[in-house]
């Protein structure tokens, strides 16, 4: 394989070297990412000075020792680490139990050969302090001497000792703490012992051990030894207090005046003020001994105000310190008198405010934004100002490159601070933790936590931060972060400003500044020249051409000279011993500042040693700037929040099989989880969340480049994975809360939300602003030294949340019946709404209707099957269609008071959390959907159509009009079975009123109620079926209209307008639509258009898609019909299919007229059901509570079923004429309207009669209305309507020639509003059978008034055999007005309302002919007649004559048996259908004989049960029933169990559940 390489003049590379990554809107909130870092200048010497041998100066000796003793702290910082990282290894090794151990030897010498480089460590730590001490001790003997006294001692020479003794107190502190040091090695020492003699240097181990054992456990010091050593060493040196006391003096004036860049120096120099004050200070029982306390080599105030100021001060990680602890160990110091001066008293009160960082966080927060704007502007001007790409060398850019330097030098200095306030905060927290009491009240159990291991590190950070000071340290953290991460990213164009800077200084200084003193000195011969020259040779940089003994030409008006523009600092010990030469010229024990006398000048004046001091101090940031990014890597480290060795080796916890503290412990993780859930805080913290896990990455630095420690990794790393996953899902499940809220709050009515807030007086259902899309937006998150795509997490998490939350949406929609459609779906709105904001915030989620499909198991190409849809059709067909009650007038369903098919159905699993409506507005909508609980209405149905779709609905309509041909068939058996048992029977006489001819029409059909299939069968199916079609009414009325609005907005494109003058809102398709079907599409705005993108050449797959869309919206002006129409239409094509048209048709009768006695037409059938339907059948002494009518158990679907076969079979006008109620209901009005003549009353019935009466007039009254409206419905929508020719006779055009109204007519001027208000009178004991809500036990129906007791009955006198019954002794009825005296030429009053009177008296005797006489009232029975004859008995029912062997069986098996047809009575059947029957109490009527018929016609499609016969009426040689037996009704039976129901199956013949 042959490669080629691109030559230089490729036209590629241009390309190559001018791409560049593509812009990346992701909001930066995180930390330049410390993987990989890049550093300009290193922040130490990496030559140790080694190379000041290149330099001329004076300083040798100095900088040697400054050499070794950094070499020193190099290899001291090393064991710091090595013992604060120590963990005991001998933990890890099993104890010898068994001293008999055969391999007890070899245990040991495992044991000792593990633990061999622990102690070998040690040993290297022992001889180390050893050499540190000796170091020290050695330049403090060098420094006392007279000749290093006349000298200025340099002030970096006494820094190293500083740090020497800052090593000496570590190391010190840290051998005291580490209990597993001495473990270990006493561990190692018995394993010594029992293998010494098998090892070559066993005596050499032995004295090794010993002077280990002296130096871990010495018995003279058992703490501090190191300090002590150093002490005793010390005081071996005379005169050593005046070094100490200057070393002193040097740290409270570098801290006085910040000559410190990094927060380690500060605390380095606080920590060194008391441990060099107990080395100074000399023994109390020693007379004249040095002390300390009362030395004029220090300034005692200044030291005082130190300590009151700085209390604690940090060690090493959650190291603290307290400085009157190490002060208390001076021998001269007195903590009975001197606490108080010193900050050691009981005044932590008073120094609180300087350690906690809320109190800082304001200033911190104003300079932070005062800053950031002077760096943005200083920035932004250098761009418009010059350029990057080719940087201007040039010195008189230099001051604004210093300009710039200085803000970057202000940026590091609040970085610093802001650090030192987060690390002192910690401290502070650590030296005071949270006390029992404070835990006590915030819910914490002191006596059980106690027993946990490390409850003492939880004591001091879990719960001794509040919310507040959390989010104060969060912010403050983002700052540190923030303001580190913009220096860094901005070091590629600093760095050669700094540069440029830095030399530009440097040179002014030497060959501008020095220049009078030297020609000053040079002039004169000083001996400072050389020093002068030195400094000069040691940093000049002299152009090219120009004189480098310039200052002996040196005039004071002699222009500066002009230095070269160099991007190149000095390197780290040129810098150093420019500092150390200048800082030894102008001191004020210097020779170059020593008077001369009284005529003479010193070498250096004053303002010559203040240029060198300014520039002495401004170089102190020349290192720092140099190495720009390590300076920021150090003073924005916070990994000491993490480290807790201190608190793990202190609470014991190594002792456990867990190596950390568990991760709600962790401050940081503490931090990050307030971050994710503080909701209601007035920052936005949420953008802190990159920042806060920035934390991790300090202490991951750390553990692998400070501690070279790779198990503290490993540690940080599984707590990182651990708090990572926890944090991916928090910040899901807050994400996802706040969207879900912010969806939920939208979808609530305005009304609503104002009036609970307004109710409330707060805004609890508004939700506050938070910007989420920032940390999930973020896509390269830098963490370990890895980049994660959070923003591809947070979306896998967020995506799955949506898929669980759907889940659980359809689930409890599962579990619930119809009624909760509505909710289910508005929960799926909200949910909707919720994927719209999520997908606007920069999350990328499947589409929502995707996941929808997948929940829904509907996914397939073909699949139309999901899991609502079955559900919706489960509901329809086995809850709301047989349990329901439809009412028409509310168009509501109402669960049925029985249940004759009961559902068993877990109860719905409850929305937790952030599911469902959410968190804030889950009791609003809860209050909003209990409205829409206990009934299925309009919205329902709306809610219906809404989650199915068009896609779905297809389905459902063809499996309820399957389900609704099912139950037609079993109607059609149930009617069949019932048609033979019909008794024949005419319409009573007007004459006898309305009582008389309910209790003629109820002792007819009296046989009926004990049919035990009459209501859980016949009235049910009966139901069903009406509950099916109004369901398909309803979903067809939201259909037409949904399309009529989609057709409205796509008529223009298909060129149907409407007329001008056309405002009818009629269905598209009906007779008067506004729309024309006949009008040419051809012409049409769309079809022009396709016809010409066919004719341009366009995609022939395009122009048939826009076709058939044409095609779709043009037939709608062609009148398709409805899908009630359709279901119209099939129901009649299903009766036509099942016989049931052809069985119950209207024959012609052979003389032509209509029958009336024994009609075979299906209207006199459902004429007995429907007279049965509004009976009342309550029963003396029934509870209250179980007295419902039909109407509330059934509805209005009973009165549809009947309607629609009545219309379907054309018999509306039969029905109306010769219904049954309908002709009580005639009779009635016709009784409001007539005259009655005196003693012409005839036909009156008792109390308990007439309350029944009423009570039935009014439910046939509400029938009759329903019948109306139901047949208007089916007239307005049935394809198949036939229109009748109708002959109408007019009334008499004048009344004129009426001289008087006729005995018993009509009276023409009687007003109606009476007859009205007489039905509304009726209708006042009666509660409107509206829709309740339908609560899950039976509710009571409304409180009826029972009927009045019956009189005791008075004793009769003697009767003749013609007396008529006397009246019954009973309160009589109110009095009415009576009638004004007539006059039949003048005007015609209206009828009065008649008043029940009792019977005329009787009459001489009546023949035979004579009507039967009026019936009695309950209370007595009636006398005899003039002839007496006994009452008929009833008989019992014979037993039906048994078939000839030829003849068929009585019952098919194929279809129910017909009801008995009654036994003709003996007397005229015309006279006795005449005359009512005389009733005293209906209950008690004995049910006429019947026989059973033998005979059948054609079998009917089977139905799903074989109903039962109804009961056969008793024989009795009379259809009047007997009134001398008062028996009781008899209670209803309980309603069977339901039919096995056949299987709902589709088109294809699968089942559908």
């Amino acid at each position: 394989m042959s490669t080629e390489l691109l030559s230089a003049t490729d036209p590629i590379l241009p390309v190559v070297r001018n791409l560049t990554a593509p812009p990346d809107d992701t909001p930066a909130i995180e930390s330049a990412p410390l993987s990989l870092t890049v550093s300009i200048a290193p922040t130490h010497n990496p030559l140790n000075f080694s190379d000041h041998n290149a330099f001329d100066h004076m300083f040798v000796n100095e900088m040697e020792t400054k050499a070794a003793i950094e070499q020193l702290l190099d290899e001291g910082s090393h064991f710091v680490d090595m013992l604060y990282t120590f963990r005991s290894a001998s933990r890890a090794i099993p104890m010898i139990n068994d001293q008999n151990a055969p391999n007890k030897a070899q245990l040991n010498r495992a044991t000792f050969d593990v633990l061999r480089p622990e102690i070998v460590k040690l040993k290297a730590f022992m001889e180390f302090q050893d050499l540190t001490i000796r170091t020290f001790c050695g330049n403090i003997q060098h420094l006392v001497s007279p000749e290093a006294r006349k000298k200025v001692v340099p002030e970096g020479l006494y820094d190293a000792l500083i740090k020497v003794v800052d090593l000496l107190q570590k190391l010190d502190n840290l051998k005291d703490m580490k209990a597993c040091l001495n473990n270990d090695f006493s561990r190692y020492k018995r394993a010594f012992g029992s293998i010494r003699s098998d090892l070559s240097d066993g005596d050499a181990l032995s004295d090794e051990i010993h002077d280990l054992q002296l130096f871990l456990g010495n018995p003279a010091h058992p703490k501090q030894l190191l300090f002590y050593n150093l002490r005793d060493n010390l005081k071996r040196i005379p005169d050593h207090e005046e070094i100490i006391c200057e070393m002193i003096e040097q740290c409270v004036g570098f801290l006085e005046e910040e000559n410190y860049l990094v927060p380690d120096e500060k605390y380095r120099l606080i920590r060194a003020v008391p441990h060099l004050m107990l080395l100074a200070d000399g023994e109390a029982d020693i007379p004249k001994s040095f002390n300390i306390f009362k030395n004029k080599l220090v300034n005692v105030s200044r030291l005082q105000k130190l300590f009151k100021r700085y209390p604690y001060i940090p060690e090493i990680g959650d190291m603290s310190i307290k400085m009157t602890f190490i002060l208390a160990r001076a021998p001269h110091y007195d903590a009975s008198t001197m606490d108080s001066y010193w900050g050691g008293g009981s005044n932590d009160s008073a120094v609180a405010p300087h350690y906690l960082l809320s109190k800082q966080w304001k200033s911190f927060r104003e300079d932070h934004l005062s800053w950031t704007s002077d760096f943005a502007n200083a920035m932004n001007a250098l761009k418009a100002n010059f350029s990057f790409e080719s940087f201007d060398k040039s010195s008189h850019n230099a001051d604004t490159f210093g300009e710039v330097a200085n803000i970057a030098l202000a940026g590091i200095k609040l970085v610093r601070d802001m650090t030192c306030a987060v690390t002192e905060q910690s401290c502070w927290k650590f030296a005071h933790p949270m006390t029992d009491e404070d835990l006590s009240k915030i819910g914490i159990d002191v006596a059980t936590s106690c027993m946990k291991p490390g409850f003492e590190y939880e004591r001091a950070v879990r719960y001794n931060y509040s919310a507040p000071e959390l989010s104060v340290l969060v912010d403050t953290i983002s700052m540190i972060k923030s303001m580190s991460s913009l220096l860094l990213k901005n070091e590629a164009a600093l760095a050669p400003m700094i540069r440029l800077y830095v030399h530009n200084e440097l040179q002014n200084l030497v060959q501008n500044d020095l220049v009078p003193a030297l020609h000053r000195a040079d002039k004169k011969k000083r001996p400072v020249m050389t020093s002068l020259m030195q400094i000069r040779t040691l940093a000049l940089d002299i152009l090219q051409g120009k004189r480098h003994d310039d200052y002996r030409v040196y005039k004071k008006s002699n222009p500066k000279a002009d230095v070269p523009a160099r991007v190149v600092g000095p390197a780290p010990t040129q810098l150093h011993l420019m500092r150390t030469m200048l800082r030894s010229l102008y001191d004020d024990k210097s020779e170059a500042r020593a008077s001369r006398g009284f005529f003479s000048k010193r070498d250096l004046d004053a303002e010559e040693a203040k240029v060198l001091e300014s520039f002495y101090r401004t170089s102190l940031a020349f290192p720092y700037l140099l190495s720009f990014s390590d300076t920021l890597s150090k003073v924005s480290d916070i990994g000491d929040l993490w480290y807790r060795e201190f608190y793990l080796e202190v609470s014991k916890q190594m002792n456990s099989k867990l190596p950390q503290f568990p991760i709600a412990m962790s401050l940081p993780w503490i931090l990050t989880e307030h971050v994710i859930n503080n909701v209601t805080a007035d920052t936005p913290l949420i953008e802190d969340l990159a920042y806060t896990m920035d934390v991790y990455n300090d202490a991951a630095h750390r553990a692998l480049y400070s501690f070279n420690n790779q198990y503290l990794y490993d540690e940080i790393q599984a707590e990182v994975n651990l708090a990572f996953d926890q944090l991916v899902f928090s910040i899901s499940d807050e994400t996802y809360t706040y969207h879900k809220d912010m969806a939920a709050t939208f979808h609530l009515p305005d009304s609503f939300k104002n009036t609970v807030e307004a109710a409330m007086k707060a805004n609890v259902l508004t939700k506050s602003v938070r910007r989420h899309f920032i940390p999930t937006s973020q896509r390269h998150l830098q963490l370990l030294g890895r980049s994660i795509d959070l923003n591809h997490l947070v979306s896998q998490h967020i995506s799955n949340k949506l898929y669980l939350d759907i889940e659980l949406c359809v689930k409890r929609y599962e579990a619930s019946d119809l009624s909760f459609i509505c909710e289910f779906q508005s929960t799926l709105s909200v949910i909707r709404t919720t994927h719209g904001y999520l997908c606007d915030s920069g999350l990328t989620l499947d589409d929502f209707d995707a996941i929808v499909d997948v929940v829904n198991e509907s996914v397939g190409a073909t699949s139309v099957r999901g899991r609502i849809a079955i559900h919706t059709l489960r509901t329809l067909v086995t809850d709301l269609f047989p349990n329901y009650s439809y009412n028409i007038y509310t168009q509501r369903y109402v669960r049925s008071p029985i249940i004759f098919r009961p559902n068993d159905r877990k109860k719905p699993k409850s929305a937790t959390g952030n599911l469902g409506y959410g968190h804030m507005c889950s009791k609003a909508y809860e209050a909003i959907n209990k409205n829409k609980k206990g009934f299925v209405g309009q919205p329902h149905f709306i809610a219906v159509v809404e989650a199915l779709g068009k896609q779905c609905l297809p389905l459902l309509i063809e499996e309820c009009l399957n389900n609704l041909e099912e139950r037609l068939v079993d109607v059609d058996s149930y009617l069949r079975a019932m048609k033979e048992g019909l008794p024949p029977s005419k319409l009573p006489k007007y004459m006898f009123r309305t009582g008389g001819c309910y209790g003629f029409f109820e002792a007819k059909l009296k046989p009926f109620l004990g049919y035990e299939d009459l209501k859980s069968e016949v009235f049910q199916n009966f139901r069903e079926c009406g509950n099916t079609l109004f369901f398909l009414k309803d979903i067809s009325d939201l259909i037409d209209l949904d399309d009529s609005f989609s057709f409205v907005g796509a008529s223009p494109f298909v060129g149907v307008d409407a007329p001008k003058d056309a405002f009818s809102t009629a269905g598209r398709g009906s007779s008067n639509s506004v729309y024309s079907a006949e009008e040419d599409m051809s012409s049409t705005p769309l079809n022009y258009v396709l016809n010409e993108f066919i004719n341009a050449g366009g995609d022939s797959y395009a122009s048939q898609s826009l076709s058939d869309a044409h095609d779709l919206y043009t037939k709608d002006v062609k009148g398709v019909r409805s899908v009630f129409k359709t279901s119209l239409l099939h129901v009649s094509k299903t009766l036509q299919a099942i016989g049931l048209n052809e069985s119950w048709a209207t024959r012609p009768t052979a003389s032509g007229t209509i029958e009336v006695e024994n009609p075979t037409e299906f209207y006199r059938l459902f004429s007995a059901l429907n007279f049965l339907f509004c009976m009342n059948e309550q029963q003396q002494g029934e509870d209250e509570e179980f007295n419902l009518s039909d109407e509330e158990e059934f509805g209005h679907g009973f009165a549809l079923t009947g309607v629609l076969l009545i219309h379907n079979l054309n018999q509306r006008a039969s029905f109306e004429m010769l219904d049954f109620s309908y002709h009580v209901l005639n009779v009635q009005k016709h009784e409001l309207c007539s005259i009655e003549k005196p003693g012409t009353m005839i036909a009156n019935v008792d109390d308990e009669m007439q309350m029944q009466t009423d009570r039935f007039v009014v439910m046939a009254n509400r029938q009759r209305d329903v019948h109306f409206n139901l047949f208007s419905m089916l007239v307005a929508n049935d394809p198949t309507t036939i229109n009748v020719s109708l002959t109408t006779f007019h009334p008499p055009s004048t009344d004129k020639d009426l001289k008087s109204i006729p005995t018993g007519a009509l009276k023409i001027t009687s007003s109606m509003r009476r007859i009205e208000q007489k039905v509304h009178s009726l209708s006042l004991d009666e509660t409107e059978p509206d829709v309740p809500a339908a609560p899950p036990t039976r509710p009571p129906p409304p409180a009826r008034t029972k009927p009045p007791a019956p009189p005791k009955p008075l004793s009769a006198p003697a009767a003749t055999p013609a007396a008529a019954p006397a009246p019954a002794s009973r309160p009589p009825p109110p009095p009415r007005p009576a009638p004004a005296p007539e006059s039949v030429e003048a005007k015609v009053e209206p009828p009065a309302v008649p008043i029940k009177k009792p019977p005329p008296p009787p009459k001489p005797a009546a023949s035979a002919a004579a009507p039967a006489p009026a019936p009695t009232p309950a209370a007595r029975p009636p006398p005899p007649p003039k002839k007496p004859v006994p009452p008929p008995v009833p008989t019992p029912a014979p037993s039906p004559a048994p078939a000839p062997a030829s003849a068929p069986p009585p019952v098919p098996a194929s279809r129910p048996p017909p009801p008995p047809k009654p036994i003709p009575a003996e007397k005229n059947e015309e006279e006795s259908a005449q005359k009512p029957p005389p009733i005293n109490k209906m209950n008690s009527a004995a049910p006429p004989p019947v026989t059973a018929s033998t005979t059948e016609s054609a079998k009917p499609p089977l139905p799903s049960k074989r109903p039962p016969p109804p009961p056969k009426p008793s024989a009795s040689a009379s259809t009047v029933p007997d009134t001398t037996k008062d028996v009781s009704k008899p209670a209803r039976a309980k309603p069977p169990p339901p039919p096995p129901r056949k299987k709902i199956t589709n088109m294809s013949g699968k089942s559908a559940l």
